[in-house]
């Protein structure tokens, strides 16, 4: 009737998420995925979170799993479709996280699932071995050996990780590097092996211990899988392979790149 009031229902307006929600979202996923919190991560994931979301240094819920070595976590990741190859504001991928960090199995599930690092982190790895050689960090040297990182890399100069473990005097570095196949008769562009230098050491007693007469190769144990190559004096990064060229004689530069062997000067 005309004197009755008709009520009209109206429609309450679609509520969209707001930026400070979607950063909440992002929070959880990254909290749930570095603390291997299976079941939050499910639950958020089933609510059509982007499983690529990343903080504030650009590291995936896939970076922080990786680093933390959560392969339970990592599978759910990469199952649901996180990007392995994603880099973070530094460059670094995920596998860069569970290489730094000696987490092999996560490293074969990444790897398998199509990880690879870049260039520049590859370089940035050869460079961290030989600092710990230096320094003689032997645990930190073992954790990237463990993640995969090759020991078979050469300078510019053509010396092995083992060249170095002599030079810097490192003991227990030396006898790593030989237990897991390092070759002590592989020369550097002069031609000198890592035998010649502990031939010309008058007092370091250790070091020749190490290396007795007629025994100059490692057991080749760990490095035989891991060796695509034959040889076992090392390889060459993009990077090393430009500094060989600019810092060598030519025909010196191409015998090294080529594999071939050196005659001493």
């Amino acid at each position: 009737s005309m004197g009755t009031a008709c009520s009209v229902e109206r429609l309450k307006p679609i509520r969209r998420p707001t930026q400070a929600d979607c950063a909440f979202s992002t929070h959880l996923l990254l909290d749930a995925a570095a603390s291997g919190d299976v079941s939050s991560l499910i639950r958020i994931l089933s609510q059509k979170q982007n499983i690529n979301s990343c903080d504030h240094s650009g590291r995936s819920a896939l970076h922080l799993a990786s680093a933390e070595g959560l392969t339970q976590v990592v599978q759910i990741l990469i199952n649901n479709g996180s990007i392995v190859n994603l880099a973070d504001r530094q460059g670094r991928e995920p596998l860069h996280e569970a290489i730094q960090n000696g987490h092999k199995e996560v490293v074969t599930i990444l790897q398998l699932a199509g990880a690879v690092l870049s260039e520049d982190v590859s370089f940035e790895f050869e460079e961290m071995m030989r600092r710990y050689v230096h320094e003689g960090d032997l645990e930190a040297l073992k954790r990237l050996v463990d993640g995969g990182i090759s020991p078979l890399i050469l300078d510019y100069l053509g010396r092995s990780l083992l060249h170095l473990a002599i030079e810097f005097g490192q003991h227990k570095m030396a006898e790593f590097l030989l237990n897991i196949g390092l070759d002590a008769t592989i020369g550097d562009w002069r031609g000198e092996t890592p035998k010649d230098m502990v031939n010309n050491l008058s007092s370091d007693k250790t070091m020749k211990c190490l290396l007795p007469s007629g025994t100059f190769r490692g057991s080749q144990k760990a490095l035989s899988e891991r060796a695509a190559s034959k040889e076992l004096g090392g390889k060459y990064s993009d990077k090393t392979k430009f500094f060989i060229m600019q810092s060598c004689p030519e025909p010196i530069a191409a015998k090294m790149l080529q594999g071939r062997e050196i005659q001493p000067l």
